[in-house]
């Protein structure tokens, strides 16, 4: 099935979201915001048919996260907007509960992980660590600096695994972070220019860089 949703060229650069029934479309139709769009899948039998939207401020160029009910959106200069989704009433598919905006905001990438016990985690110029409350996003006062994201966060148990840049440098650095201290557990680097290397060794000939 192929469904025209009347986006302009170039509008759509976050990935679609499933959320249950539901599809999630960012739209940035706007330069400083960005529509969100939600389509209904069922029946199977019939094409996608729109049954609400929201707009946030930022533009979408990463995906959302959903855990359970709870949506959650980055958009530019290091903005999160946080919603409910219900499937009980189709004209309030999404409520809006909170956003947050960080005080210094920088440009670049930024990525989403969810957690247990409505926290989640933001990967941008630092790695933060948020609790969503009734009505506002609580961030946690530990943060690690991180540079640049580079790719979106991976979550094994309670670490937290995060690829990043520094301003300086080529290289990515590979970090595994305790998601509840905030505290890095190991690193690991690669993609970066070799220093320096030792000449062959006898008696195997072996080079250290």
């Amino acid at each position: 099935t192929v469904l025209d949703v009347g986006h302009a060229p170039g509008s759509l650069q976050a990935p679609l979201v499933a959320m249950g029934r539901y599809i999630l479309i960012s739209e940035n139709d706007r330069l400083n915001s960005t529509r969100l769009r939600i389509l209904d899948t069922q029946p199977k039998e019939e094409r996608p048919t729109p049954v609400g939207e929201a707009r946030i401020d930022g533009q979408t160029r990463e995906a959302a996260v959903v855990r359970g009910k709870q949506l959650f959106v980055p958009a530019g200069d290091e903005r999160i907007a946080a919603f409910t989704v219900s499937e009980g009433d189709p004209q309030k598919v999404l409520n809006a509960v909170a956003a947050f905006q960080s005080p210094k905001p920088q440009g670049g990438r930024m990525f989403l992980a969810t957690g247990p016990d409505d926290q989640f985690w933001m990967a941008s110029s630092s790695l933060r660590k948020f609790k969503l409350m009734t009505d506002r996003i609580a961030p946690d006062k530990e943060s690690m600096s991180l540079g640049v994201s580079s790719q979106p966060v991976q979550t094994i148990g309670n670490s937290l695994f995060v690829g990043r840049r520094a301003l300086f440098s080529r290289a990515v650095f590979f970090t595994s972070v305790d998601r509840e201290k905030m505290t890095g557990q190991w690193q690991a680097v690669t993609g970066g220019r070799i220093l320096e290397c030792t000449g062959p060794s006898p008696p195997d000939g072996s080079i250290v860089c």
